[in-house]
């Protein structure tokens, strides 16, 4: 085996992690544009003067029952800048 060949000693996780945190990205965009979040939240920023809404509140216009998966979800999307 040529010194081309030779594997390197300098292999790293990385292009694995990327791959996965790209993927929980785009799946976090995607459950927010199946369950409406965008359009939910102009809507009830029209109609409210443009108030800040409680995580209740959220839950209520996107019909998450838990507060906890509906915690999750806004904090994903707000880390990930949408």
């Amino acid at each position: 085996m040529s010194p081309q060949e030779a594997p390197s000693d300098n292999i790293s996780p990385s292009p694995i992690i990327q791959m996965a945190t790209g993927f929980w990205v785009s799946k976090t965009l995607m459950t927010a544009v199946e369950l409406g979040v965008f359009t939910k939240i102009s809507g009830y920023q029209n109609d409210n003067n443009s108030k800040s809404m409680t995580l209740r509140e959220f839950q209520n216009i996107i019909g998450i029952e838990e507060s906890r998966p509906a915690e999750a979800l806004l904090q994903h999307l707000y880390l990930s800048a949408y």
